[in-house]
């Protein structure tokens, strides 16, 4: 349990060193060894999945058919719960065969489905794609409560392609409570012991479960997701931050955050990035009697050699001909200001 509580003491690593944290999150979601060595139990356990729990597992419902009812049908979720925790909890599955989601009611979770890596917390709804490895994670502390749901059906491939959902997504919605509401009725509505209109109503619920997740997606504003994430990148300049780590915590592919930044500010990120760093450091050139290596590490650059060539790219002059050109008067000691950031 101690690594795990190495993990936990620098969960706010998040926004200081996203890198770090997101490569211990990858550790703990790939290695299910790490939790062999602790205390608590597997059950459900399989070559192709497993459960660990090192406390409690409440599970308020849940529903599941055997393929006798579910094989005909060409839309259908054959499994549903809903259950809470508060403690350490994994589940894997396995090259997962099927379709399925979660639905985050409160708290949080990381998840994984292949490459994909993802914190949900409440409102979020995770689309997991078949023929990828999966993974829930919830650490011990505040309570999450969710809902999962797999599905099946010939359909399934066509609706999430008409539905652009063909992809693994994180979507979050509007109005969690809502969304809770109508996540509880699909549970109420599968029967034990389903006639056909009840299957029907399970199919209808179905469908419409990934047309709201179509229209939450669609409602998403592609403005505010730059804003947001031109805010992550002024708040994090000084860290080391890549462009992967970068799409996994905004929940897209690259190609997705280079674009829909790009139709905002006519430049990538990581064009951003680097602007803003270097202008950040002319301001430190100017303002401060500090040394080029050490406004290079205030600036998010990280030798000092790269600094220099960056800055004669962006400026055409090297950092001290630009210091001897702007200083006009000498400055008393480094001000507050930027002791704290604000240059």
């Amino acid at each position: 349990m101690e690594e795990i509580r190495r993990f936990l003491s620098t969960t706010d690593l998040i926004f200081r060193k996203p890198a770090l944290l997101w490569s211990r999150i990858v550790r703990l979601l790939k290695d299910h060894s790490i939790f062999e060595q602790q205390g608590g139990y597997f059950f459900a356990r399989s070559k192709f999945s497993s459960i660990y729990v090192n406390g409690k597992m409440g599970r308020e419902e849940k529903r599941e058919y055997t393929q006798e009812i579910w094989q005909d049908c060409s839309l259908f979720c054959r499994y549903a719960n809903h259950q809470w925790t508060d403690s350490l909890f994994l589940s894997r599955r396995n090259n997962q065969s099927f379709y399925s989601a979660e639905y985050i009611v409160s708290g949080n979770l990381l998840l994984r489905n292949g490459n994909y890596y993802f914190i949900a917390e409440r409102g979020d709804c995770i689309l997991f794609q078949p023929h990828h490895d999966t993974a829930l994670l919830h650490l011990p502390g505040e309570k999450v409560e969710f809902f999962g749901f797999i599905f099946t059906g010939e359909l399934l491939p066509e609706l999430f392609h008409t539905f652009q959902l063909d992809r693994t997504e994180c979507v979050p919605v509007r109005d969690p409570d809502a969304h809770t509401e109508f996540c509880q009725s699909m549970l109420d509505a599968m029967q034990p012991d389903p006639d056909m209109k009840s299957i029907m109503r399970t199919s209808g619920n179905v469908y419409e479960f990934f047309q709201r997740l179509a229209l939450e997606k669609q409602a998403q504003d592609p403005d505010d997701f730059a804003d947001k994430v031109k805010e992550y990148l002024i708040r994090n300049f000084r860290n080391e931050i890549d462009m992967e780590t970068l799409a996994t915590l905004f929940q897209v592919c690259q190609t997705t955050l280079t674009n829909r930044f790009n139709d905002k500010f006519h430049q990538t990120p990581f064009q951003f990035l680097k602007q803003y760093r270097i202008e950040h450091a002319a301001r430190l050139l100017v303002k401060s009697n500090l040394s080029g290596k050490e406004i290079a590490g205030l600036s998010g650059f990280f030798s000092p050699q790269h600094f220099c060539t960056e800055f004669q790219k962006y400026y055409g002059m090297s950092p001290g001909s630009y210091r001897r050109m702007f200083k006009r008067q000498q400055p008393g000691p480094v001000s507050s200001a930027i002791q704290d950031g604000k240059y």
